[in-house]
């Protein structure tokens, strides 16, 4: 069953070198592990945390392993994190990124406490984010500043999820997608944003293309200064997929919002977007959904209110 917080939080105990010590933990949401793409499962706000400090107390080399993806913002408060790679310091600011089948501990100095607050989340639809510039097991430490509109982000996203029925939708996945691809943004190289630059501008306009017409590649590429193989093979090289396969991407993307927020039949949304036939697009979305038209309505309807 899912579980949700309490207005004034937990009281939890625990003893540090000897001395009483008590933290408040509110817990956000509690889930069931989604199928399929993956989503949220947990989040927790704690104040005076102290992490993983009474286990490492107790023996220095203890380390903890999850089976799912983790992200802490540490808003308060300074410490450290230990891995394989060694000890690495947190300060307010940081983000602890953890992942999966990686052994790891953290916390603050023995006699000090720290804010945080934590996403706990699992699924295929989060290893694409897993690599150098995204969430990188060799990066776990990252930076995001300025602190408050950093931990608003995090306090909007945990609460749109907590307002649901009792489990993770589909919805919930992609705004939590969006906040990482967020955070990704600040911590690239200079090269990576002029890159990242330069695609956005290129996706901005296959966006404005009419759906369902041939795309002129040779044009199009000839508006960014290039021939049409560099184009093709630039675009493939920074974003991971071609053209034609983002195109069609968003075109399934704007076909999930059509199908949560109106009543269009499936036909009607295929001809709207262009596809050739209804057997075409329930075919193509079910390819990079999972589910056919059908069910993910049903899905992202959610349990009605109790």
């Amino acid at each position: 069953m899912p579980r949700y917080p309490t207005h004034d939080g937990e009281l939890q105990q625990a003893v540090i070198r000897g001395r009483k010590t008590v933290r408040r933990y509110w817990l956000n949401f509690d889930f069931p592990r989604p199928a399929g793409p993956g989503g949220p499962i947990r989040s927790s706000r704690i104040t005076d945390s102290w992490g993983h400090r009474p286990r490492l107390e107790m023996n220095g080399s203890w380390r903890r392993t999850l089976d799912w993806y983790s992200l802490i913002y540490v808003h308060r408060g300074s410490g450290v994190y230990h891995d394989a790679g060694g000890e690495r310091s947190i300060r307010a600011g940081d983000l602890i990124c953890l992942f999966p089948g990686i052994p790891h501990a953290y916390g603050p100095a023995a006699d000090e406490r720290w804010d945080e607050i934590n996403i706990d989340f699992a699924g295929p639809a989060f290893d694409a984010w897993r690599g150098a510039g995204l969430l990188d097991p060799a990066e776990p430490i990252r930076h995001l500043e300025p602190i408050a509109f950093w931990l608003t982000r995090f306090e909007q996203f945990v609460g749109s999820v907590a307002r649901t029925h009792g489990r993770t939708t589909v919805r919930d996945t992609g705004r939590l997608v969006d906040l990482i691809a967020s955070m990704a943004a600040e911590w690239v190289s200079p090269s990576e944003k002029a890159a990242s630059a330069w695609i956005e501008r290129v996706e901005a306009r296959l966006d404005e293309l009419q759906p369902g017409l041939p795309i002129d590649y040779e044009s199009l590429a000839a508006e960014f200064g290039l021939g049409e193989q560099s184009f093709r093979k630039k675009f493939k090289r920074l974003a991971g997929i071609t053209p034609a396969q983002y195109r069609s991407r968003r075109l399934i993307a704007a076909a999930c919002l059509l199908l949560e927020e109106t009543q269009d039949s499936c036909r009607d949304i295929s001809r709207r977007l262009g596809f050739e036939s209804e057997f075409y697009f329930s075919r193509r979305f079910k390819q990079l959904v999972g589910v056919c038209p059908k069910n993910y309505r049903l899905n992202a309807a959610g349990p009605p209110p109790v």
